[in-house]
């Protein structure tokens, strides 16, 4: 059996982890197997499915803590597993020495997925140590992956891609379950009672990334023009609780839910009419990928990178646009949602190749 050490802060609902969860439910357990060393110090929201796969758990030394004896963590874990392959998952390029440390520990597969376009929300002391590490990371990793052009450019260089130094590894998507049905459609929509609302929705953490204060704007502007209209938040995260106090300063509580975390966000963006993302930076939100697969129609900001415009449900708005003119666009979205042939686009992206078994075949091959 051939087993890929992967190295993540944690195992939770984040999209870096989401998708090597689906790799890992896509491969065949019995010739590969992923265990997970975690460094943030906290249990993960996948670490009991991790377990129930067959997948172990190394929860070594918070890196922030102790940076010296985590390495030592890292290097005792990897020579003592005989991992051959280590796939490394972030944004941040500092990292990359663990990545050296699993080298000489005596793995030969050293693979780095750069997960995000920035690190610790902006903050210039950390953006400057990831330019000063860029050079380490591209020189120490021999498999360079990342979800977009602009991600991998962020982690690897300009033209990373172009010159074949990097590759693109699809946010991969179980297409079967986003294959839009009205019957899923009906029950989520019974569920939070908004079977006849006009339903705008958000996946994603609670973070300031997600840009969340600036959703809730859009929607106060939103609900001025429309009485039916209902947000749907799914996710959690640090700043839930400040989300919540800014919903009862806006006066829009009772057209809010906090869904929290789901297990059945496909049926859950079956019931969603159109989705308002509105974030700061993305590598490439998986959220906006699956959306794509149920025909659910998208506004993002064009901080994204281009590349999530796989299909012809999403439109790009400025940050610097007033909330109204996101609102206005919301809701024309939502006037022509009912004209979409929402079951059409899940052969759309098998076809650009978001099937989630011909990703994990293309991963396999890389690194092991």
């Amino acid at each position: 059996m051939k087993r890929v050490l992967c190295l993540i802060a944690n195992m939770d609902t984040g999209g870096a982890e989401t998708l090597l969860m689906k790799l890992y439910r896509t491969m065949n357990v019995e010739e590969y197997q992923f265990d997970f060393l975690t460094y943030a110090g906290k249990n993960g929201y996948y670490d009991k499915e991790i377990i129930n796969r067959g997948g172990k758990i190394y929860p070594i030394t918070p890196v922030k803590k102790n940076p010296i004896k985590c390495f030592y963590d890292v290097y005792t874990v990897v020579k003592g597993g005989g991992y051959k392959s280590v796939l490394l998952s972030v944004p941040f390029s500092v990292y990359s020495i663990m990545l050296l440390i699993a080298r000489m520990a005596g793995a030969k597969k050293i693979g780095l997925r750069c997960t995000n376009t920035k690190v610790g929300d902006g903050k210039i002391s950390y953006t400057v140590l990831h330019y000063i590490f860029k050079p380490f990371a591209k020189v120490v990793t021999n498999v360079k992956l990342s979800p977009s052009v602009l991600a991998a450019e962020w982690m690897f260089g300009k033209g990373c891609v172009y010159k074949k130094q990097a590759v693109i590894l699809n946010n991969g998507v179980q297409l079967d379950k986003f294959i839009f049905s009205i019957q899923r459609r009906k029950m989520i929509r019974e569920e939070f009672n908004v079977s006849n609302k006009h339903v705008y929705g958000h996946v994603g953490r609670f973070v300031k990334q997600k840009n969340h204060i600036f959703l809730l704007k859009i929607f106060q502007e939103i609900c001025k023009q429309d009485s039916e209209a209902v947000l749907l938040l799914v996710g959690t995260g640090m700043l839930l609780e400040d989300i919540k106090k800014k919903v009862y300063e806006l006066k829009i509580e009772n057209s809010v839910i906090f869904a929290g975390v789901r297990k059945d966000i496909p049926d859950i963006m079956m019931a969603m009419d159109v989705v308002i993302f509105p974030s700061y930076y993305e590598g490439m939100p998986n959220v906006i990928i699956e959306a794509q697969c149920t025909g659910l129609p998208c506004i993002i900001a064009d901080t994204i990178t281009r590349d999530v415009q796989v299909t012809d449900l999403i439109e790009f708005l400025s940050l610097e646009d007033d909330a109204l003119i996101w609102a206005n666009t919301a809701m024309k979205k939502m006037t022509l949602s009912k004209d979409i042939k929402r079951n059409i686009y899940n052969s759309i992206m098998k076809e650009k190749g978001y099937d989630i078994n011909d990703v994990t075949c293309k991963f396999l091959e890389l690194m092991t």
